[in-house]
């Protein structure tokens, strides 16, 4: 079987955890098929150990350059090519007719719950039923992924695949993290976006709130990507003004550096109000770092009994339930951490993912 993969956003100077996701899949595929070629920009053939990369007409690094060229030009390369499936991790998929079959992964729809830039919730809402009713098989992240994605999107049940993420070998074992990044200490984590669906006012109010109840002198990390056009950067003198100065903002760091942050923090703080999975919290769980999290979306669904919960919408019960973690002990927190993650490996989701391609490949033989 010849899967062809959509790399379009595997270029992006900061990958988030979707874009992860799907570089991720296409670097074990080849473990699985017969051949894998991954369709993007030319500077892919750097990196391309495990696949064959054809960037024919990609011309440009830009994410509107390639989802214009996925539609116009992927369909016609990959026939050409030979490919027997195609796989695409982000989203959107070419809306006419392909020569194979189509699989796309949607890690959740927010933009339904309001979540994002004005402009950026009606491109999705305008494209993703469209997407939907063309892919002949839709796989999500989660259940409650999958059980939103039935709800919001022209899509049976039947027709979607739940492949779990899995836990980067950077943060697990006995890898070591990059201590080259300096942070104070102690400090509370967060990882992410700085945006409404993140919660990350609801980080900034609760840790104020944090400061101003107990005598500590922790500060709060905050570790992700810069703005993009999918949702507005909230600043922190604004929802925490008496705390600014507690606060570093290191920006978007590297596999080796994030692994340093996540096992040195007190703890890591993750009051998301919108989750199609939520990776950070696996991954700070997985170093044996204390998680206070939301229950919302698929974060229990993930973590289960791992973290402590609190409302995403109280800055207080946030404050009191990071204060109520930092008293466990750490052989609680190991304990159930170490019952949690036995599933969440890469090499059980591509396997798990090299399965529902070649199902729905053999369906459409």
């Amino acid at each position: 079987m010849h899967v062809g993969v959509s790399g379009r956003t595997f270029t992006v100077e900061e990958p988030g955890g979707a874009v992860r996701v799907g570089m991720t899949h296409a670097k074990r595929l080849p473990t699985n098929v017969d051949r894998t070629t991954v369709f993007g920009h030319d500077s892919l053939r750097e990196a391309a150990q495990e696949y064959t990369v054809e960037s024919t007409g990609f011309y440009a690094q830009s994410l509107p350059f390639g989802i214009l060229w996925e539609q116009a030009l992927f369909p016609t390369l990959a026939a050409r090519s030979g490919v027997d499936i195609g796989f695409f991790p982000n989203t959107l998929c070419p809306l006419r007719p392909t020569e194979f079959p189509v699989i796309v992964m949607i890690h959740g729809v927010p933009e339904y719950r309001g979540f994002g830039s004005d402009r950026y919730v009606a491109f999705r809402k305008r494209l993703l039923p469209r997407v939907a009713s063309r892919a002949d098989h839709i796989v999500t992240v989660s259940e409650f992924s999958k059980r939103q994605i039935a709800t919001h999107l022209p899509v049976s049940s039947a027709d979607i695949s739940v492949v779990y993420n899995g836990i980067g070998d950077r943060f697990l074992g006995d890898a070591t993290g990059d201590a080259t990044l300096q942070l104070p200490e102690p400090y509370l984590l967060y990882v992410g976006a700085q945006s409404e669906r993140k919660n990350f006012a609801g980080v900034l109010r609760a840790f104020e709130r944090f400061k101003q109840t107990h005598d500590t002198d922790h500060s709060l990390v905050v570790v992700g990507p810069s703005q993009n056009a999918t949702y507005d950067v909230l600043d922190p003198e604004e929802f925490s003004p008496s705390t600014a100065d507690a606060i570093c903002q290191p920006g978007y760091v590297s596999d080796e550096e994030l692994r340093y942050a996540y096992e040195n923090a007190a703890l890591f703080l993750f009051p998301s109000r919108y989750e199609g999975f939520g990776l950070p919290p696996l991954e700070a769980a997985a170093v044996g770092t204390p998680v206070v999290s939301s229950r919302v979306g698929a974060i229990p669904e993930i973590l289960g009994e791992t973290a402590e919960y609190v409302d995403p919408d109280d800055p207080y019960d946030i404050a009191d339930g990071v204060w109520r973690m930092l008293q466990r002990t750490d052989d609680e927190q190991v304990r159930a951490t170490a019952e949690a993650l036995g599933e969440y490996t890469w090499a059980r989701a591509s396997t798990r993912l090299t399965e529902v391609l070649r199902d729905v490949f053999e369906g459409a033989s």
